[in-house]
C-alpha cells in the first residue's frame, strides 16, 4: 500500500461535508448532520442524547444503518459475557444504555471513515457521490433480519429462564 501525500489526506478530510454526509446517511440525514455540525463547531454537550431505537432494538438499528461488524459485536458480546460470568445481571442494562448514548457519535465516525476511504480511492467527485450513496444509506432487509435474530435470541433467553424455574 502506498503512502498518501499530505494533499491527498487533506482532500479526503475535506470530502466529509454536509453533502457527502447527507448522501451517505440517507433517511433522517438532517438529524445526524446537525449533530456533526454541532460537534465540529464545538457547540456539542458531553451528552448528546439517547437514540431510543438503539436502546430498544440495537441489532436491527445497526443492520439498518449498515454497520454489520458493530451489529455482530452487540449481538455476541452479551452472549460471551453470560458464558464467562453466568448469572451476572450487571452487564445488560449498562451495556444497552452505553450503546444508545454513543450511537450518534459512532454512526458519524463510521460514516466519516467510509467517506474518507471513498474520497481517497475515487478522485472523481461524481464517482465519489455515487459510491458514497451506494455504500451508505439504509437496508430494510438487514433490519428485518436483525428483528428475526433478536426474536430468536429473546426466545432462547425466555426458554432458559423457564427451564431454571422448573
Amino acid at each position: 500500500m502506498t503512502q498518501k501525500t499530505g494533499e491527498e489526506l487533506i482532500a479526503a478530510d475535506m470530502a466529509v461535508n454536509v453533502e457527502s454526509l447527507s448522501a451517505f446517511i440517507g433517511p433522517r440525514a438532517q438529524t445526524y448532520v446537525r449533530h456533526w455540525q454541532n460537534t465540529t463547531a464545538g457547540a456539542r454537550k458531553f451528552y448528546s442524547g439517547i437514540v431510543w431505537q438503539v436502546l430498544l432494538v440495537p441489532v436491527p438499528w445497526l443492520l439498518y444503518r449498515k454497520m454489520y461488524l458493530a451489529a455482530a459485536v452487540v449481538f455476541f458480546l452479551p452472549i460471551a459475557f453470560e458464558l464467562l460470568f453466568p448469572g451476572n445481571k450487571v452487564f445488560g442494562i449498562p451495556f444497552a444504555v452505553a450503546i444508545a448514548i454513543s450511537a450518534k457519535d459512532y454512526y458519524l465516525y463510521h460514516a466519516k471513515t467510509k467517506i474518507k476511504k471513498i474520497a481517497a480511492r475515487y478522485p472523481d467527485t461524481e464517482q465519489q457521490r455515487e459510491k458514497i450513496a451506494r455504500t451508505g444509506g439504509v437496508s430494510w432487509p438487514a433490519a428485518i433480519i436483525g428483528v428475526v435474530v433478536m426474536a430468536v435470541q429473546v426466545s432462547f433467553a425466555i426458554s432458559a429462564i423457564m427451564q431454571k424455574t422448573h
